[in-house]
């Protein structure tokens, strides 16, 4: 099960790794290059740590977006 949600100029993907572990894979909705300030660009990241439930895992995604670190 899969949940996905707009937010900004990304789309977010909340997918369950296994029972109870929710991680988020973040995309920009043109298609272009994700840029981050501590990795070369890349298509999509993915949230490093598990959340409990999808909207836990968009809600860490959000958070990620809005830093200044991601362009």
């Amino acid at each position: 099960m899969e949940r996905i949600e707009r937010y900004k100029e990304y789309v977010i993907r909340a997918f369950e790794q296994r029972p109870g572990n929710w991680l988020a894979e973040i995309r920009k909705q043109d298609g272009s290059m994700i840029i981050r300030d501590d990795s070369p660009p890349r298509p999509f990241v993915v949230t490093p740590h598990a959340r409990y439930s999808a909207a836990a895992a968009i809600a860490f995604a959000k958070k990620a977006i809005d830093s200044p670190s991601v362009r």
